[in-house]
């Protein structure tokens, strides 16, 4: 079994996806450490009962979500097992398992564990989280988080991967790649750089012993930060504002991308136009194969009126009837897809 969930891991990691580290945090703390006989277990000899037991284990241990994850990556390790049988590009080692069925497959997903999160900050918490950040002193982390908010709430994880062979600065550009879902290969994400997030990656860059490669959001210029790092940073200030009576209840850095697409549909950007700008909802055929306009204008545009819109709160310059349209129904909000 261990052989089965570490050639899995090994298959995302070279794949380039994001939920690799969480993958193999997962099994390791709850499949490898939790059930050493099991796992001493040829992967085709682990009956359904045996998975039912170990996932059971970590609902029992009040860890829900975490169960539904297990779930999923153990199901999914299984399914690619089966099908190497048929896929040349699969790999090799998995063809040598012996598996032809998958014993996850008949175990409820634990969708009472995976509500979609909808805590996004209204616009008096959001002016006070621009200003408590602005008056942080310099990091890297601070930058970051300047530009993932200037850039529309692009998944953190891809925009710390940025290199400055990414960035474009004369035509005031930045490429990111999004590797989300199913992807074989990563979706090419291209976004107009506004003027806060210029001014801070133009920095960084000319400050770069050696650009080509090296990493934009880097304390060494060659290891990316850790997305861990840039969650501790959020969740540090919304610790203080909650402190401060200035947040209603904590909110993490995934929730950030969720407010500024609220904020951009508050401010009339179409939902179309939204997708563009997060790089979400992109998956259709149309999309895929036929539609390669960037909409670079489009998305250009949006940003602008999203950046006067978040200068106006930094400055608490709420527009009139800012507090009650922060009142948005339940079924409305975006998700953070």
């Amino acid at each position: 079994m261990e052989k089965l969930l570490a050639t899995y891991v090994a298959h995302l990691k070279a794949a380039g996806k994001s939920s690799a580290r969480d993958v193999e945090n997962i099994f390791q703390n709850h499949v490898i450490a939790a059930a050493p006989e099991l796992i001493r277990r040829k992967a085709a000899a682990v009956s359904v009962e045996d998975c039912v037991e170990v996932i059971g284990r970590v609902v029992a241990a009040g860890k829900g979500r975490t169960a539904a994850k297990l779930r999923s990556y153990w199901r999914a390790a299984y399914a690619l097992a089966i099908a190497a049988k048929t896929d040349p590009a699969a790999p090799a080692l998995l063809k040598t398992f012996g598996i032809s069925s998958n014993p996850i497959a008949s175990i409820g997903a634990l969708s009472q564990f995976n509500r979609r999160r909808r805590r996004h900050l209204k616009g008096r918490e959001l002016g006070a989280f621009l200003r408590r950040l602005d008056h942080e002193p310099e990091s890297t982390q601070k930058d970051a988080l300047h530009v993932a908010i200037a850039l529309g709430g692009q998944r953190p994880t891809q925009l710390l991967r940025a290199r400055a062979g990414d960035v474009d600065l004369d035509a005031r550009l930045i490429t990111l790649y999004d590797p989300k879902g199913a992807r074989e290969e990563p979706r090419v994400h291209i976004i107009p750089l506004v003027p806060t997030a210029i001014r801070i990656i133009e920095r960084r860059v000319n400050a770069l012993t050696a650009p080509g490669n090296a990493a934009v959001f880097s304390i060494d210029e060659r290891t990316p930060m850790r997305l861990e790092t840039l969650s501790g940073f959020v969740s540090d200030l919304s610790s203080a504002m909650v402190k401060a009576t200035e947040s209603r209840e904590p909110f993490q850095l995934r929730d950030l991308r969720r407010t500024l697409e609220t904020l951009m549909a508050r401010v009339g950007v179409s939902r179309d136009v939204r997708g563009q700008v997060q790089s979400h909802g992109l998956g259709g055929v149309q999309q895929r194969h036929y539609d390669m306009h960037e909409y670079l204008a489009e998305k250009r545009r949006a940003l602008r009126r999203l950046d006067a819109r978040l200068e106006r709160l930094r400055t608490r310059a709420t527009p009139k009837g800012e507090a009650e349209a922060d009142t948005v129904p339940a079924a409305a909000l975006p998700s953070a897809a």
